[in-house]
Parts: C-alpha cells; structure tokens; sequence
C-alpha cells in the first residue's frame, strides 16, 4: 500500500509561492508524488504554535 498524505505548514506564505517550491520537489520532478495546497485557517493549535493563528 503506498504512503499517502503529509502536511507542509507555510504560514503567511501566498499558496502560488508555496506551489512554485513544491514544484521543484524532486519527487514531483521525477514523476513519483504530487502536492496539493490547501489554504485553511487553524482556530486551534498544540503548545508552541501559536503564532500559526490568526492574530485579532
């Protein structure tokens, strides 16, 4: 059964900047995986990061 799923955290970064690294994955390059961005807005997170929220 292949791997499936991982998460990157590029907080503030705008989802194009994000998709133009992950396109220079070598994975990806090479065929054997693919990203999707998915922005979404964490209304709770673990000790430590708290600057993941949104400040207001």
């Amino acid at each position: 059964m292949p791997v499936v799923g991982g998460v990157h955290l590029a907080a503030g970064m705008p989802a194009e900047d994000l998709g133009e690294i992950l396109a220079t994955d070598p994975y990806v390059l090479n065929g054997v995986a693919t990203h999707s961005v998915v922005e979404f807005t964490p209304m709770l997170v673990a000790s430590g990061l708290e600057e993941l929220k949104p400040h207001g």
